[in-house]
């Protein structure tokens, strides 16, 4: 009980600190100390308390991230709760997929260097894995000894099983996505599909704790790192803070969209347009994964 009552007082310091620091930018700008008589331009003000709320909003991101994780822990526990426990359901389906996958790559990966130890090599891509698996399968192939063959099989056996198992995978997250109405509504956003919408409507207990989306992107860590100082906005790279997988989600997200742009033209998106023109294509993306939690 005390421990508890440790975290609800660090949670409500941590929340009154982040108001405080918003109310207190306007009176007293931060690296100016009030009372040393120095003035500012009306724009110097505005862009001084606009770096303190975005200090703010970090804060209170990962706040929120502690509030949301507060409130998956009470539902779960609470008798009669459901609907919280079928999200932890499917953020554990999640999880697993994601493994499965990584070890798809990492079985992938040993099967293509064992074979170009033998000098046998294949495209990147399924054909190319396809193509170095019949030659497997091929006993008539001399390249390859008997005991090299029989481990290479075995890997192959696996790589089948996993991708037999990511699809069922694929097939209950469709069907929870599906049966959940909110997760469909996410679905209509461009960029945001099966995968990224169950994610998000599993991973977040209640939307309410954040207050907009720049909070939002706060908690994923798509936001710039601020390192302002003396007038001058300093942005560097995204924080990098929170769920990475929800985070990948949404660059894979941006990136599909950026391909279909480029595919059937960027003329309804002039932003983007704009953005493409002068930045790279993976920073571009990024910028758009941001962007998509204003929606």
């Amino acid at each position: 009980m005390m421990a508890i009552a440790f975290i609800a007082c660090m949670f409500s310091r941590s929340s009154l600190f982040a108001s405080a620091l918003i109310d207190a930018c306007p009176s007293s700008p931060c690296g100016t100390p009030p009372g040393t008589g120095q003035t500012r331009s009306a724009a110097a003000e505005r862009a001084n308390l606009a770096r303190c709320k975005a200090r703010a909003r970090t804060r209170l991101g990962f706040h929120n991230c502690r509030e949301v994780s507060k409130s998956h822990f009470s539902a779960v526990h609470e008798p009669g709760i459901g609907s919280t426990q079928t999200s932890l359901s499917c953020l554990m389906l999640h999880r697993a997929r994601h493994l499965f996958i990584r070890q798809q790559t990492a079985v992938i990966n040993s099967i293509r260097a064992h074979l170009a130890e033998f000098g046998i090599i294949a495209p990147v891509g399924r054909r190319g894995v396809e193509q170095l698996l019949e030659v497997v399968a091929d006993p008539a192939d001399r390249r390859l000894p008997d005991v090299a063959r029989a481990c290479l099989t075995a890997l192959g056996s696996q790589l089948r099983a996993l991708k037999a198992q990511i699809l069922e995978f694929d097939r209950r997250i469709i069907a929870w996505h599906r049966s959940s109405t909110t997760s469909k509504r996410l679905d209509a956003i461009p960029g945001v599909g099966p995968a990224l919408a169950t994610a998000l409507v599993a991973s977040i207990a209640d939307p309410r704790a954040f207050r907009s989306g720049r909070d939002f992107s706060a908690w994923v860590g798509l936001v710039p790192k601020q390192n302002s100082s003396g007038g001058k906005d300093k942005l560097g790279s995204i924080s990098k803070q929170g769920d990475r997988y929800l985070r990948s989600l949404f660059t894979a997200g941006a990136l599909a969209v950026i391909r279909y742009a480029k595919i059937h033209g960027t003329g309804h998106r002039p932003w983007l347009t704009a953005l493409l023109a002068r930045r790279p294509t993976k920073v571009a993306a990024i910028a758009l994964a941001n962007k998509l939690h204003g929606r």
